[in-house]
This record gives C-alpha cells, sequence and structure tokens, in this order.
C-alpha cells in the first residue's frame, strides 16, 4: 500500500523530524499521537527502537519499531517488533521517501505487511492515520519556520 503526501516544509526539514525528533510528534498531531519513547538507541541511529503510542479507529494502540535510516536516499523503514499491529499481520513496516520538490518536497509512505489470515483487511485506516499526521506535521513545521523567520520586537 502506497501514499504520497506533498508537503511546504523542505525536504531536510521533514526527514529530520520523523528520524531525529519523532517524538514531537505528540505535539505536532495530539489527534493521533500520544507518543514517541525511544526505548533503545539514539534518536535518528541506525537500530533504534521507538515505541509509538497513538489512536486507530479511535482506539488507543502502540506499535514498538525497530528503525533503518538511509541518511543518502532521506528514506527510513520502521519495522515493527511488537505491538497492536501484529494482531493482525505476521509481519508489519512502513517505510518513507522524502523527495525534494521545488517548493517543499513529498513523502512517500509504503506500507509492506503480511495478513494473518485472509479475513484481515488492508490497513487502510493505519494509512489515513500516517497521512494525516504527515499533514498536521507540516503545518506544525511551516507555522515553526515562519516564527523563526519573523522578525522580533525589541524595546530598548
Amino acid at each position: 500500500m502506497k501514499a504520497d503526501v506533498k508537503l511546504k516544509t523542505p525536504a531536510d526539514k521533514v526527514f529530520e523530524f520523523y528520524t531525529l525528533t519523532p517524538y514531537h510528534m505528540a505535539k505536532a498531531s495530539p489527534k493521533y499521537v500520544q507518543s514517541v519513547d525511544l526505548l533503545g538507541g539514539q534518536w535518528g541511529k541506525e537500530g533504534c527502537v521507538y515505541n509509538w503510542n497513538f489512536l486507530l479507529d479511535g482506539k488507543t494502540a502502540f506499535n514498538m519499531v525497530k528503525v533503518a535510516i538511509d541518511d543518502k536516499n532521506k528514506s527510513a523503514s520502521y519495522k515493527t517488533i511488537e505491538g497492536t499491529l501484529l494482531k493482525m499481520f505476521k509481519s508489519f513496516k512502513c517505510c518513507i521517501e522524502v523527495s525534494p520538490r521545488d517548493e517543499g518536497c513529498v513523502l512517500h509512505w509504503t506500507l509492506e505487511y503480511e495478513k494473518l489470515n485472509t479475513n484481515v483487511e488492508d490497513p487502510k485506516a493505519m494509512l489515513h492515520v500516517l497521512v494525516d499526521t504527515c499533514k498536521d506535521i507540516d503545518a506544525h513545521l511551516t507555522q515553526q519556520a515562519n516564527t523563526q523567520s519573523s522578525p522580533q520586537l525589541q524595546c530598548n
């Protein structure tokens, strides 16, 4: 399953957010993300382990992932090693690739999964959460950039 999301934020900033500072997601997209916690390794380093606490279909879910990062290609993968998704899937991995555009970037989402059985639906709800969260993050980063570049009033 795939989705492309056009964002106003430059590719470097988006990639940095997803790999180095995902713990800010709860602030950027509170309607979906409750927290992102580091369980092993270092933020933004190959092999680190994150735990995502989020809402899926209106219910609290968690997803513990092992992270693989390719800085050169601005891509990362998040392989589920424990969590809610493994109740429905034998394996589940979210992959991102951030591609620069003239203005902003495109975030390419790919979901790789194997269902536990034929009764399990495709993870459309998960893809919806990822896309909506991505839009929230873009708004957050755009607002942050505007705040930082705004002239400050100084009083002497």
